[in-house]
């Protein structure tokens, strides 16, 4: 298996079980799942400190909009 993971590297799972069923589990090192595991939590903790764009602030306030009007009718 290579150090480096890209698009070309050949399967990273293990299709095939013991009885010649396919699987659906991924079989990746532990090393891979980590690297991926920090990747994506210091993406989503800077994602965190974005501000929220304008357009969804409003899409939120016209949805709250909408579902008050649908209690009260």
């Amino acid at each position: 298996m290579p150090d480096i993971y890209t698009a070309d590297t050949p399967s990273l799972t293990d299709d095939t079980e013991p009885d010649g069923g396919d699987s659906a589990e991924p079989c990746l090192p532990p090393a891979v799942v980590d690297r991926i595991g920090e990747g994506l939590r210091s993406y989503y903790a800077r994602l965190m400190d974005e501000p929220m764009p304008d357009r969804l602030l409003q899409l939120v306030k016209s949805l709250e909009t909408q579902g008050r009007a649908s209690d009260d009718g």
